[in-house]
């Protein structure tokens, strides 16, 4: 069947929706098949149940959530880093940024003032600083969790988080909120980030960023313990790293636009270091600009190299179907990081895809290198995320479902959100939806995690708890509202609970920009054909087939469309247009015909190919079968003696295809006729 692929951005064959994408391994969503808006018809319905996306690729969402220290920080504190008489607010406005998005990180307003007079001396201040710390309130943003939410001005975090409804924010901008209170106090401040461990200059991920008070005071909202190699940055680097982030955020809602401009200014006010040469490459490689975006990227590592960076190319690379790019990318951040337990994991990975298409001889060496390489990476760093599902995985290739599945239980135990997410999905397999939804509940998943939300909303469904299920996706988008895969399910799941017209409002967000906006508005089309509304698809469909009158799927739907409208001398223009183009095959032009419950069109098409081709078993087996419906079967008859002759040596395979179509439409027929009778038994 067919599955359209989100991360590859076309339609995959697989086998069922359980199946991952064959280029990228990712989870698809269903392929529509053309539906008809005909009463009483047995149509096809748009299937967008998307599944939920277990991260075993790297164990590191690419570029995800705040900007990493870099080797050469100028030391320098806040009130002293800007040239004397210009603020940093001055110096974004210099570089082109206007309005809100002028607004330096770090300023205070009237309430974040009111609460810092407030705090008696730094000790007081410091202690203030913890209980704005919890859920709803500074909470660090999960370095697997691709960020959905914008990056706030200073003011407007301080309001969510005192009000409970702040999403979970980079290290950067909880330093920068520490910096507006004391300031506001009057006190002098210094950026601090630790230069301990593995740094990722270029990604967003590891950073901690931390606040000295001129009494040495050090407030650091995530500090998992002391900085054990404090490092002073000046006030500059800190907001290129903020804007680095809130650009971030702009691409992930295709604000591309914005997303530059902050990028520009980022490098005006901390020119010429690689963190945002990398952020930009990023950034082209979403709009599609793939002859520029891995260039860029590889420059910026040129500059400064990151293994962690590095190994998010190889995600981005495997997306981009260049799996050699991605096994270069892998060796070389193995060979330069060997202790690096992500490096072991993204190499296991990478071998344990491509056991999945390797000729058999191949298999056994390809897993049992991936096996070494995943016991490798738990073995460094037994809390690296996605090993346990990638050894699943594994076991699951060498058909050891119960090894694989012990395995993950135990994972999950020990709350492993990725494991907790595979075990959900092979337990939702077999009909374990209750258990499924417990498995994710007892890891502590939550549903601000939209891999998450979407395997509970897969396990509702299942359970057909509809509303539970839009209810589920409703308060992931609240964490997530960038989301275009949840707003996909929603309106998938509005579609399911027969809410058409919402279901189509749903999808409005995702056709306005994105690279599966094209997709989107296919989508949209369907659904108004569902809800009988031709005019609003014609308006989607006829620019969307005139700008690729080669895509199948677009002239497929157009068809349908004219043909429900009553078209009818477009939708047979159309179809000669395509079957000559070869765009489309005379059997899917017939198949359309009967979908909207026009078989004398189907008939009239076959008809014509009895005589101008050699006899397709196919064709005329369903010319046959009209004919009997039509209550023909003597021509039916005479039709397979006919094509059975002309085709010579192939006759038999003819007639023996015409023969049990004929047997399938008359019990077809046969039971429709019964169909009445027992609607009225008592």
């Amino acid at each position: 069947m067919n599955a359209f692929c989100p991360s590859c951005d076309k339609l995959v064959e697989v086998k069922d929706l359980t199946e991952r994408c064959p280029q990228c391994h990712r989870a698809v969503i269903g392929g529509p098949d053309a539906p008809t808006p005909a009463a009483g018809n047995k149509r096809r319905t748009v299937a967008v149940a998307a599944l939920a996306v277990v991260a075993v690729a790297a164990g590191i969402a690419w570029w995800t959530c705040g900007a990493c220290c870099a080797k050469k920080p100028a030391a320098a504190s806040a009130t002293a880093a800007t040239p004397a008489g210009e603020s940093l607010a001055a110096r974004l406005t210099k570089a082109g940024l206007a309005g809100d998005a002028a607004i330096a990180p770090g300023t205070p307003d009237d309430a974040i003032k009111a609460a810092a007079v407030a705090q008696k001396d730094t000790a007081a201040l410091a202690s203030y600083v913890k209980t704005l710390v919890g859920p709803g309130k500074l909470q660090l943003q999960p370095t697997t969790q691709r960020r959905g939410h914008p990056a706030l001005p200073t003011a407007k975090l301080f309001a969510d988080v005192v009000a409970g409804k702040a999403q979970p924010v980079h290290a950067v901008e909880a330093a920068f909120l520490v910096a507006a209170l004391a300031q506001a106090r009057g006190e002098t401040v210094t950026f601090l980030t630790d230069a301990a461990g593995i740094q990722s200059p270029l990604l967003l991920s590891r950073t901690r960023v931390a606040v000295k008070l001129a009494d040495g005071t050090v407030i650091e909202p995530f500090a998992p313990g002391a900085l054990q190699k404090p490092q002073a940055i000046s006030l500059e680097q800190a907001a290129a790293w903020w804007l680095v982030l809130r650009a971030h955020a702009e691409r992930m809602t295709f604000d591309f636009k914005a997303a530059n401009a902050d990028l520009a200014a980022a490098d005006a006010i901390w020119p010429g270091h690689a963190i945002v040469e990398f952020a930009r490459g990023v950034a082209q490689l979403d709009q599609g600009l793939i002859d520029q975006g891995l260039p860029t990227c590889e420059a910026a590592l040129a500059k400064e190299d990151d293994p962690l960076a590095r190994l998010s190319l190889v995600q981005m690379a495997l997306q981009l179907d260049q799996p050699v790019k991605a096994w270069t990318l892998a060796e070389q951040v193995l060979k330069s990081q060997p202790e690096l337990a992500e490096a072991h994991l993204a190499v296991g990975v990478l071998n344990l895809q491509r056991s999945v298409t390797a000729p058999d001889a191949q298999k056994a060496g390809l897993l049992a290198e991936a096996k070494k390489e995943l016991e490798k990476a738990k073995q460094l760093d037994a809390k690296v995320v996605g090993v346990n599902a990638a050894l699943a995985q594994l076991l699951m290739q060498q058909k050891d479902m119960d090894g694989a599945e012990k395995l993950l239980q135990e994972a999950a135990a020990q709350k492993d959100p990725d494991a907790a997410l595979l075990l959900s999905e092979i337990l939702r397999g077999k009909g374990k939806s209750v258990e499924a939804l417990k498995t994710l509940q007892d890891a502590g998943a939550t549903v601000e995690d939209e891999r998450v939300a979407i395997a509970m909303a897969q396990n509702q469904m299942a359970l057909k708890k509809t509303d539970d299920a839009l209810a589920t996706v409703d308060a992931a988008l609240k964490a997530n509202p960038a989301s275009r895969q949840l707003m996909m399910v929603r309106a998938e799941l509005l579609r399911a609970a027969g809410k058409l017209d919402e279901a189509a409002a749903a999808l409005k967000p995702l056709t306005e920009a994105g690279p599966d906006a094209e997709r989107a508005r296919l989508l949209q089309a369907q659904l108004y054909l569902q809800n009988h509304d031709v005019p609003k698809a014609l308006a989607i469909l006829e620019p969307a087939q005139k700008a690729k009158p080669a895509d199948r799927e677009t002239l497929m739907l157009l068809l349908i469309a004219y043909a429900v409208g009553e078209k009818g001398e477009q939708a047979e223009a159309l179809a000669t247009a395509g079957i000559g183009q070869k765009v489309v095959t005379p059997m899917d032009v017939a198949g359309v015909w009967l979908q909207v419950q026009q078989p004398e069109r189907a008939e009239k098409l076959l008809e014509g190919l009895m005589e101008s081709t050699t006899p397709d078993p196919d064709q005329v087996t369903l010319l046959a079968m009209l004919y009997t419906a039509a209550g023909k079967k003597g021509d039916a008859l005479k039709l397979r003696d006919r094509m059975a002759k002309k085709a010579g040596e192939k006759g038999a395979a003819i007639k023996e295809a015409v023969d049990k179509g004929l047997a399938a439409a008359e019990a077809e027929m046969a039971r429709a006729k019964e169909a009445p009778a027992a609607d009225k038994a008592p």
